[in-house]
């Protein structure tokens, strides 16, 4: 019989209508299919919770088994599936729909408990609605031990003790809940191992949530044990459980249990010469959170680079094919982003809380002293936060950048390879030398975004050592960020050398030559400044650099002769073409003349201009000179006709002509003084 309950017909209803049949209902699947299609995809509860309430609606409708009396429909009266009712599978899912809907109600108020703070009465009601869900699988347990197959028990009952494990969770009663989680695990290892692909797909995900689970359990009745509080941190970071609301919460909480633990000894930080104390909880616990956060990413990316060097040295040894040496190096894995991601929402917390408090003192009233010394020592740890969340951001793009340049590496190596063996590769996406100067831009401003923020923290850490003060935060940070100065230096070259391997890639070789000259030169002291500051920083921060630089400073040397071998090819091409514009242009008229007396044909030897009234039938291969080069010379006067010798080439006007106009410029001047009258009678 289908196990698709929703998508059953009338005759398949009426098909296992005969109680003598077992009934078989695939929980599992239904469970899944259902939570996919309606919000628990993206975490809606409320969503998934609103479908499950319509579905049962509908399968009482169905069953006409609503919950309500006679012709009054105001009126509640309860209506339980008995066993002797059930005769299909619609029976078997009306449970199942209803401990879906309770235990959706209950992570719905899971997330707003984690969101808006915690609230007594919100706890009741999620262990009420958590006890309603298991409730809801017993009776799903009696029904399929009275009318369904033994596929459909199991099913029932690991369902329903994952259900009552999730209660007892939360009601903190460990034992119990890990009783019955272990149970639960058992029925899920041994079912997927024996079902089909689908169902084994599900028993995994709910064994490895239940796995989670029972580690929550054993570590909090094992509360002294560290090696049980570290596999938690472990579990808290992977991302297998995200999607479980009440896991991760549990999970959270047992965590910031034993991180104010820790928390209690942090009582002050030493940052830049000044000791100030650490008055907020939360703010301590955060400090804890992000240091503990710190080692085990230092963990993580040791083992990493132990585990590539070996990869590297392997490589060495063996000869790849030209087609799969593209695929050798990858960006950081998923873990270490999890990690940065969480260290640097640590960060930002602390950040949100300290500049919460500095409002708080903002708006106080009365500045006293006590409320100005609070404050500095406010302002001192919100540039101890900033300062180590740029770091951390630093970090990151670094290790960014490096795997960005292997990668790099081993594409252009395998192009190399490619071509000498004569292998002709499929168009696919590579990396581009512009992508790498973009990558290093962002370095050199995660570098200057340091220095303005914390100053120059190297000198201010020596002189609090000098003069005897507590410099405990500034070395862990000097030590980590390592010579800001030194790195900054090797950011430049690199970035340098990429920005000359994008000109060259565009066909400009004299720049790329020039860049490629600067990144060697820069490259060099960048190597002088890392060796020098080695001794007084983390060895392990700085050599990643000089190997990167080290690795620049090699290319340069074949990339300088490549490049000034295509300068020499772009001026020899340009002095052919050159040449060749040269080559028919005639620089005197005994040439043109020489040239005009070879040319066959009646006209050919005289200008365009000076055969304008000619016709020509367009002949093909018969051309013309415009004018001739050099012109023809035209003798010039050496002296201009000016002043004293061109005074034969003016006309002056007679003196009888000069008197007529004076005596009539008279007349008119005495006109003007005279009435209109005067002027007509005299």
């Amino acid at each position: 019989m289908s196990a698709d309950v929703e998508a059953m017909t009338d005759a398949e209803r009426s098909a296992a209508a005969p109680s003598e049949v077992l009934l078989n209902l695939e929980i599992f699947k239904l469970i899944k299919r259902s939570q996919m299609r309606n919000g628990l995809k993206d975490g809606q509860y409320i969503r998934y919770r609103q479908y499950c309430t319509r579905r049962a609606h509908r399968i009482r409708t169905l069953l006409k088994s609503t919950q309500c009396s006679g012709g009054r429909v105001n009126r509640y009266r309860r209506k339980a599936i008995v066993a002797a009712q059930c005769t299909t599978p619609d029976h078997l899912s009306l449970p199942v729909v209803l401990a879906e809907r309770a235990w959706a109600y209950a992570m719905e108020l899971q997330g707003e408990q984690a969101s808006e703070g915690f609230k007594a009465s919100r706890r009741v009601h999620i262990i009420r609605r958590l006890g309603k869900a298991a409730a809801h699988a017993r009776e799903l347990v009696e029904l399929s031990h009275a009318a369904a197959g033994p596929a459909t028990q199991i099913q029932a009952q690991a369902y329903c003790d994952w259900l009552a494990g999730c209660h007892k969770l939360e009601l903190e009663d460990w034992a119990g809940a890990a009783a019955l989680l272990t149970r639960a695990d058992g029925v899920f290892t041994q079912l997927g191992a024996v079902s089909d692909l689908d169902l084994r797909a599900l028993c995994t995900e709910r064994s490895a949530q239940t796995a989670m689970l029972l580690s929550l359990c054993r570590s909090q009745l094992r509360r002294a044990d560290p090696e049980a509080a570290e596999a938690l941190l472990e579990l808290l970071s992977s991302d297998a459980g995200a999607a479980d609301e009440l896991l991760q919460s549990k999970l959270r909480s047992v965590v910031e249990t034993g991180l104010r633990a820790d928390a209690a000894q942090l009582q002050t930080v030493a940052w830049r010469g000044h000791t100030v104390p650490v008055q907020s909880e939360k703010l301590r616990v955060l400090l804890i959170e992000a240091q503990q956060l710190t080692k085990r990413l230092d963990a993580r990316l040791r083992s990493n680079d132990a585990s590539r060097g070996a990869e590297e040295l392997a490589a060495d040894d063996t000869t790849a094919a030209p087609e799969d040496a593209t695929g050798v190096a990858a960006v950081a894995g998923g873990s270490e982003n999890a990690l940065y991601n969480k260290l640097a929402s640590v960060y930002d917390d602390a950040g949100s809380l300290i500049r919460a408090a500095q409002r708080e003192l903002s708006q106080a009233k009365v500045k006293t002293d006590a409320v100005s010394a609070e404050a500095r020592a406010l302002e001192v740890l919100k540039n101890f936060v900033d300062v180590s969340r740029l770091a951390v951001a630093l970090e990151r793009n670094v290790g960014t950048a490096l795997a960005l340049s292997r990668k790099f590496s081993h594409q252009t190596a395998a192009a190399r390879v490619a071509a000498a063996a004569g292998f002709v590769r499929k168009q696919q996406a590579t990396l581009k030398p512009a992508s790498l100067v973009t990558v290093f831009d962002r370095l050199l401003q995660n570098v200057a975004d340091i220095e303005t923020e914390a100053g120059t923290a190297a000198a201010d850490a020596d002189a609090a050592a000098a003069a005897g003060a507590a410099v405990s935060a500034d070395a862990a940070i000097v030590a980590r960020l390592g010579s800001l100065s030194a790195r900054k230096l090797a950011f430049a070259a690199v970035r340098v050398y990429f920005l000359a391997l994008s000109y060259g890639a565009a066909g400009r070789p004299r720049e790329a030559l020039a860049l490629f000259e600067r990144a060697r030169q820069r490259s060099s002291a960048a190597q002088t400044a890392l060796t020098a500051a080695g001794a007084g920083a983390d060895a392990s921060v700085l050599a990643s650099d000089l190997d990167l630089v080290a690795g620049v400073l090699s290319a340069c040397e074949a990339a300088v002769i490549k490049a000034q071998a295509g300068v020499l090819q772009r001026e020899a091409a340009e002095a052919a073409q050159l040449r060749d514009g040269l080559a028919n242009m005639s620089v005197d008229s005994s040439a043109a003349g020489a040239t005009a007396a070879a040319s066959a044909g009646e006209g050919e030897g005289k200008l365009f201009l000076d055969r304008l009234d000619a016709f020509d039938a367009g002949a093909i291969g018969r051309q013309f000179d415009l004018v001739a080069i050099p012109p023809a010379l035209v003798a010039a006067p050496s002296k201009p006709f000016l002043f004293d010798i061109a005074a034969n080439g003016f006309a002056y006007l007679e003196p009888q002509e000069d008197e007529e106009e004076e005596t009539q410029a008279a007349q008119s001047a005495e006109g003007e003084g005279k009435s209109f009258w005067s002027r007509i009678w005299g």
